[in-house]
């Protein structure tokens, strides 16, 4: 009987209580196992309108009353000496964790349930996130902190956890702690070398996206809310030595806290930056790229916003995106629809995933609220997924990455990439095909490094295209105790499944000990084709253009557009202004599709070539432009994007001027020359 009881109890604890419809009565009641029903209606008041035996095993019955006296009712079952118990049969009410912020449900970033006419489900599934980690304390006690390096915070808003350095008494003008930083209680101010942190919005956005405290009532939820924020602020005209001032402060803060086994310094695992160099390449940039490695020697990542430009990191390059090391996660801008927003950069190497970046409402200066949008409102989303995973994982990871921090934050980055979501707008432009996923992440990881009773060996066979149906995974689970069973994702219970597409898979494993692990599949393509399309605006009539860069899959390939010719070539050309697409087909059959619009651009001053004649040539093996004009010399050269954003400045020429283009994406571009007065203007293809 008492295990009976305890049942009930549990039942009654762990579920809300709702009120029937008046005067409809219905009693659950647990008869001695040898009972009869009838027994006990035979002393009712009142006959049950109807009967239901819910469970054989127990002798639970289920009596339902259109009109009764709920309260005689029970008396009078519970008095009967063939009655276990007897209780009315309450509603339940499912329960997830929905925090008490009265802001939350503006937050489709960690709730996307269409809310602002988005995607439902776009988002990075942070609440079921939060039943398995928050991103506060680690399994041995460790407080997680993450460092934000902005042009400042607002120290005073009421909704953002800051770090606090406990060691340091404040304003004494005297390095308590010895650490090297005078006065360094609220974090480092790197443009004016003190511990002064300055009030700053764009700071506090970030801060509050990572880590606002959840549940208090109070404005929004940071994606870690359990974190600490620790500010390191940067002058309104930073540069390259501050940057360095900077991120040696967390690393020495962080190194410190090692050193001293937790008793000073800081437990910081991630460090986010939202601040670069456009078209920055590596080379000229060694201190700043070799410091993401000196930080992940001590176990801390690097979380950087990518461009805020459509661009291609690839070709273009971006600093810190385009920096080599391992320690580094280049993030870029997701929208509420789980497209990549068409201001952020992308690059299948060296962007390595999406994360909701337009219209995040967030924490802003003098303890408002307001959205904002941009990469950088995209990478504290990363910086803060990092921290879940710490707190998430089990006392033996920890006391590994400990013993070997550069080794645990790899591994850490790993399962925050392998968890993201793949979307069609990322797959082939970011290393993780997709957008950032909290719980798959969190889980991934514990169930893998912290789950040990059996292991999971698979083989998957990925698609034949990117858009097919016959990619295949089957599990092989060993050294646990058979017999097994499973459930999918999709809800099917088979060692295997069939006739998948690409996208993510996971599964719950339970041997017959009632040990359960999870595992994570990603459905890629043996043939993925990438496709990018190059427009030229159209300038002054029908000239625009579109070529097809396409790579993957087997050449040779199939091009078919929607322009009235039915163009079949890589290039169309003579365009007017419109949407064109294409649909690009392989030798073994893979089709994929895009399409982009050729815009109607006006320039005011365009002369020309029987005007104002100007040769040039372009050397694509060379990656040199020569121009030259027959009569007298220019004043003056500029090469710009076609949106007239320039990208070489102005210099001075006589007779045939060389230009290097060798650092330039592909695409369309405009070249300016300045000649008696007159703008000429050409067109350049660069691929």
């Amino acid at each position: 009987m008492g295990a009976y009881r305890t049942v009930l109890l549990v039942l009654c604890a762990f579920f809300c209580i709702t009120m029937r419809t008046q005067g409809q009565v219905e009693v659950l009641v647990h008869l001695e196992s040898d009972a009869r029903v009838e027994e006990l209606l035979s002393v009712l008041p009142v006959a049950p309108r109807e009967k239901r035996l819910l469970s054989k095993s127990w002798n639970i019955w289920l009596l339902s009353f259109t009109k009764a006296n709920a309260a005689q009712l029970l008396k009078t079952c519970r008095a009967s000496p063939r009655v276990k118990l007897a209780q009315v049969n309450h509603r339940i009410q499912f329960r997830s964790y929905v925090p008490n912020d009265p802001l939350f449900p503006e937050q489709w970033n960690l709730l996307n349930t269409g809310q602002f006419q988005g995607l439902p489900g776009a988002d990075v599934k942070a609440v079921p996130a939060w039943e398995l980690a928050n991103g506060g304390v680690t399994a041995s006690g460790d407080s997680v902190v993450i460092a934000v390096v902005d042009q400042g915070a607002d120290l005073l808003h009421p909704d953002i956890p800051f770090w606090k350095n406990r060691h340091e008494i404040k304003n004494n003008g005297i390095d308590d702690d010895q650490n090297g930083y005078i006065d360094d209680y609220d974090g480092w101010h790197a443009g004016n070398h003190s511990g002064t942190i300055p009030p700053n919005h764009h700071g506090s956005l970030v801060c509050g996206i990572a880590a606002a405290t959840c549940n208090n009532a109070t404005g929004i939820c940071g994606v870690a809310w359990g974190a600490r924020i620790l500010p390191v602020a940067l002058s309104d005209y930073g540069d390259e030595a501050q940057v360095v001032e900077a991120y040696s402060y967390i690393y020495d803060l962080r190194k410190q806290y090692a050193v001293t086994g937790g008793a000073e310094g800081a437990f910081i695992v991630a460090v986010n930056s939202s601040f670069g160099i456009d078209y920055g390449h590596p080379e000229d940039y060694p201190i700043w790229c070799a410091m993401y490695d000196s930080l992940g020697n001590v176990g801390i990542l690097s979380v950087v916003s990518t461009a805020n430009l459509n661009i291609n990191i690839d070709t273009t390059s971006d600093i810190p995106s385009s920096c080599p090391s391992e320690y580094l996660i280049v993030v870029t801008n997701t929208t509420r629809f789980d497209r990549r927003s068409p201001t952020a950069a992308y690059g299948a190497e060296t962007v390595d995933l999406g994360a909701p970046g337009t219209g995040i409402l967030s924490t802003g200066q003098f303890g408002i609220y307001t959205t904002s949008s941009g990469t950088s409102m995209a990478a504290p989303h990363v910086s803060a997924a990092v921290a879940l995973l710490y707190s998430g994982a089990c006392r033996g990871f920890i006391d590994a990455y400990k013993a070997n921090p550069s080794h645990g934050a790899l591994i850490v980055k790993d399962y925050v990439l392998q968890g993201a979501d793949i979307l069609s707008d990322l797959d082939g432009r970011t290393v993780a095909n997709g957008r950032l996923n909290l719980h798959s992440s969190v889980n991934m990881l514990f169930n893998d490094l912290c789950v040990g009773c059996f292991t999971i060996s698979a083989a998957v066979v990925p698609t034949t295209c990117n858009s097919d149906h016959d990619g295949v995974i089957i599990l092989f689970p060993l050294h646990g105790a058979p017999p097994y069973t499973y459930l999918w994702s999709d809800g099917s219970s088979n060692s295997y499944l069939t006739g998948l597409r690409r996208g993510k898979y996971w599964v719950k494993v339970t041997d017959s000990t009632g040990c359960s692990k999870y595992r994570y599949f990603e459905m890629t393509s043996r043939n993925t084709l990438m496709l990018t399309l190059i427009a030229d605006s159209s300038v002054h009539g029908a000239n625009g253009s579109v070529r097809a860069l396409v790579s993957g899959g087997l050449p040779p390939y199939r091009y078919e557009w929607n322009d009235s010719l039915h163009s079949t070539t890589p290039a169309i050309e003579s365009l007017s202004p419109g949407t064109y697409a294409v649909t690009v087909t392989d030798s073994n059959g893979c089709q994929i599709s895009d399409s982009v619009v050729v815009a109607d651009r006006v320039i005011s001053k365009i002369f020309s070539a029987e005007n104002m004649p100007i040769h040039v040539w372009v050397n694509q093996d060379s990656g040199t432009m020569r121009l030259s004009l027959p009569h007298g010399q220019p004043s003056g050269v500029w090469l710009s994007d076609i949106s007239g954003k320039m990208l070489l400045p102005a210099f001075q020429a006589a007779g045939t001027v060389q230009v290097d283009l060798s650092s330039l994406a592909p695409g369309i571009y405009l070249l300016k020359v300045l000649h008696r007065g007159n703008v000429i203007v050409r067109k350049v293809f660069w691929y």
